[in-house]
Formats: structure tokens, sequence, C-alpha cells
């Protein structure tokens, strides 16, 4: 009989049996969360890496007015590569805890993708209403 708090666990690694069917597809949590999404998933070196590329290109004046492009780009290879950093993490015991965490995890992606939208269309028509009635003054 062991003790408790003696045994050691080995790390967990995904079976070799395959990966999930969602990896290899779009990652909503990807897209809007990205650095954060790699940080949650264990893959902390590229995540903290990627923040710290968009935080100096955004800091930097010579590169700054390309900080919206980068930004886009590391949230479109987190969408794109997102499941397959989540899956290959060793994260998951199993294929089937692995796609029920994305699934939750994407739908909270799309609730925010579709919120930002809305934010962005009420905002663009405020400043148009509000900017042509500013121009005819």
């Amino acid at each position: 009989m062991e003790e408790f708090g003696t045994q050691h666990e080995a790390p967990m690694t995904p079976p070799s049996s395959g990966a999930p069917g969602l990896v290899g597809q779009w990652s909503w949590a990807g897209f809007m969360f990205n650095w954060l999404y790699l940080v949650g998933h264990n893959v902390v070196g590229l995540g903290v890496g990627l923040l710290a590329i968009g935080i100096v290109v955004s800091i930097i004046p010579i590169l700054n007015f390309i900080s919206p492009l980068v930004w886009l780009g590391i949230a479109l290879f987190v969408a794109i590569k997102g499941h397959e950093y989540a899956w290959s993490s060793g994260t998951f015991k199993t294929a089937d805890e692995f796609t029920a965490t994305q699934r939750v995890i994407n739908t909270m992606g799309k609730v925010w993708f579709f919120i930002a939208l809305v934010v962005a269309i009420i905002w663009a028509l405020v400043m148009l209403i509000f900017g042509a009635a500013f121009m005819s003054m």
C-alpha cells in the first residue's frame, strides 16, 4: 500500500491511435483568444512568444502601423493550428475528452466573435450617424 502523495504518474501523452476529428479544423476559441488559448493548453512557449511578437510590433513606432495585420495573422494561425497544438500538448486523456472540451471552448469563441461583430457594427453605425451630424454643423 502506497502512502498518500507518493504515487507518481507519467505525463499524459495523446494516444497513438490517431487524432480526434477536430484536429485540423477551424478553432473559434483559437481565433478569439489566440495566445491565451495556447497557454491554457500548456503550449506556453508559443503562446507567450506570439503575445510578445504582437506587443513588440504594437509598441515600436516604425512597425505599429502593421500591428492590426500582425494580430490578425496570429489569430488566423492559432485558429487554423489551435486544435492540433491543443491535442499534441497531452493535456487530454482521451479523444472524447478532447472533443467535448473543444466543443465547449469553441462555442465560447463563437459567442465572443458574434458579440464583437455586433459591437463593431453598432460602433460603425453610431460613427456614421454622429459623424454626419458633426459634418453638417
